[in-house]
């Protein structure tokens, strides 16, 4: 602190007391942030206060901040991050690590870090995994997995269905509007 009269408040013991943060501002990073707070208990005679960086378990860096200390699994499922040179997508959730069993699941939880795989259940036994198993934007093909008869590779019906899971119904049939209304009333 410079001297002058508008430098700052005089402190009991005859200095000076900071006014802003920047007057107790070292330019370190890892012995923590130091902020003007004389009224603080713990405050040096500036009036300075050090609030200590957020690297609670990683490695305090000057150059690079917190650092993620590559020495541990953080999340126990005996896989290393990905950010330290192992092959765990996500070191925070111990259900996700290469080689864990993909659950079909329709929220797109990735187990196994491979966002192209998803849980496999086949309810109707027709080899076609339901379209309820995702991971992300990646799911089954099978529409309906209570019927045997609709998968993918199915021939379309005239029956009201989607029979072959393209999204669209009966769209090789020419039906007349007298038998679809029949349809409708049975």
């Amino acid at each position: 602190l410079g001297c002058g009269d508008d430098d700052g408040d005089w402190a009991d013991d005859g200095g000076l007391v900071c006014e802003s943060d920047d007057e107790c501002d070292d330019g370190l990073f890892c012995n923590g942030i130091e902020r003007c707070a004389p009224e603080q208990t713990g405050a040096s005679v500036l009036g300075c206060v050090s609030v200590p960086p957020p690297c609670a378990a990683d490695v305090c860096s000057e150059e690079r901040g917190c650092v993620l200390r590559c020495d541990t699994d953080r999340d126990g499922d005996g896989a290393i991050a990905r950010t330290c040179g192992g092959m765990d997508c996500d070191d925070r959730d111990g259900r996700r690590y290469p080689g864990a069993a993909e659950v079909c699941d329709s929220s797109g939880h990735d187990e196994d870090c491979n966002p192209m795989t998803f849980g496999f259940v086949d309810r109707d036994g027709d080899g076609w995994p339901s379209s309820s198993c995702c991971n992300g934007v990646h799911c089954g093909d099978d529409c309906d997995d209570r019927n045997a008869s609709v998968n993918p590779i199915a021939i379309e019906a005239c029956n009201g269905l989607d029979d072959d899971c393209d999204l669209v119904v009966d769209e090789a049939c020419e039906v007349s509007q007298t038998e679809l209304g029949r349809r409708i009333v049975d």
